[in-house]
């Protein structure tokens, strides 16, 4: 599961659909293989924030958008972290019933098939 997740970085390949199909193939329950995904995305969400947020200070494009906005921006941050983190909670629940009932060999092909497509378009149209 943990090289399918770093594969993820490639384009159209989704992190937790790659994980759940090697979960799954691995011969782990789906309902297990689920959770744990879920869990192995919270080291990747946390680093890509530290990352943007090192950068931000460092460019002192962080500084200079709390100068501009003053207090509202630090309120709106606030408030839109605390939205997201609640509706990420909600979508993990809501995902993690539907995963009990869900049949991963056509989510499989699906996301080899969308796979495969970013990748010829991205090469293609991208790359002149």
């Amino acid at each position: 599961m943990g090289l399918a997740q770093a594969l993820a970085v490639l384009p159209g390949i989704s992190r937790s659909g790659s994980t759940i199909c090697a979960g799954t193939l691995a011969g782990c329950r789906s309902e297990e293989v689920a959770k744990f995904s879920f869990i192995m995305s919270i080291p990747v969400i946390l680093g890509s924030f530290l990352v943007e947020l090192v950068m931000g200070l460092k460019d002192g494009e962080i500084q200079q958008s709390f100068t501009d906005g003053g207090a509202t921006l630090g309120w709106s941050v606030a408030l839109g972290f605390i939205v997201s983190a609640i509706a990420g909670l909600f979508a993990i629940k809501v995902m993690l019933k539907v995963i009990k009932k869900a049949n991963y060999k056509w989510f499989s092909l699906y996301l080899v098939l969308l796979s495969v497509t970013c990748l010829v378009l991205h090469f293609t149209y991208f790359n002149v």
